[in-house]
């Protein structure tokens, strides 16, 4: 959904703010760039110590979807 289609929910959609969620697998699926151009592009954009997929490929992506299903509980 996107920011606009948030805001015209409210009755102030011009004070209405939204966080923006990185998917960086769709983003391969999309020809965006490759595993390795996406978590170079974090790792030197951003500072970040390690890249998304290779976040991913080493924490194993069970334990991902664990972390996902708990928040997700918890915010409903």
């Amino acid at each position: 959904m996107s920011l606009t289609e948030i805001a015209a929910q409210t009755s102030r959609p011009n004070q209405c703010i939204a966080l923006h969620f990185f998917n960086p697998v769709n983003m391969v699926k999309e020809g965006a760039g490759s595993v390795e151009d996406i978590d170079k592009a974090l790792k030197l954009g951003l500072n970040h110590p390690i890249g998304p997929l290779e976040l991913a490929d080493l924490v194993g992506l069970d334990t991902r979807l664990r972390n996902r299903d708990f928040v997700q509980t918890e915010v409903e």
